[in-house]
């Protein structure tokens, strides 16, 4: 996935794509099962992609919850950094301001949990290990 820009569906394992509600307010709340799911990935740098969706032309972070916004506002306003991690055969999504904050599910029971910016867990042996609530799957809806 990271070597090309494109349209992806988000996933933790075992749970619903990542999105947003139909509404159209200045920002909102990004979560599990959301009706509008299609991420615009750009790469930026690279390591370094702009996440958009749904019209929200921003991503970031308020009250260490993850937002989709119309608006730029550098405290809030992220771009990501996407790593894969070959032993997990899957993806983290940290801040590219602040590496140690990753994407997280809040609560993988729940199909419309939110999706939280939170310190990155991994173990400490080589390779390192990934808690599954912070691991991704980015596929591509290119067919």
């Amino acid at each position: 996935m990271t070597s090309s820009s494109g349209m992806y569906r988000i996933l933790n394992d075992g749970t619903p794509p990542v999105g947003i509600s139909y509404t159209r307010p200045a920002w909102q709340q990004v979560f599990l099962g959301g009706p509008v799911i299609g991420w615009a990935v750009r790469r930026v740098d690279s390591k370094v992609y702009s996440l958009d969706i749904g019209g929200y032309p921003y991503t970031g972070v308020v009250d260490g919850n993850l937002i989709a916004t119309i608006q730029q506002e550098q405290e809030q306003d992220q771009d990501w950094l996407i790593q894969y991690q070959e032993a997990q055969d899957a993806y983290t999504i940290t801040s590219s301001s602040d590496p140690s904050l990753c994407w997280t599910v809040e609560s993988s029971d729940s199909a419309e949990s939110i999706v939280t910016v939170k310190p990155l867990i991994s173990t400490k042996s080589i390779p390192p290990q990934y808690l599954p609530s912070q691991l991704w799957r980015l596929e591509s809806m290119v067919e």
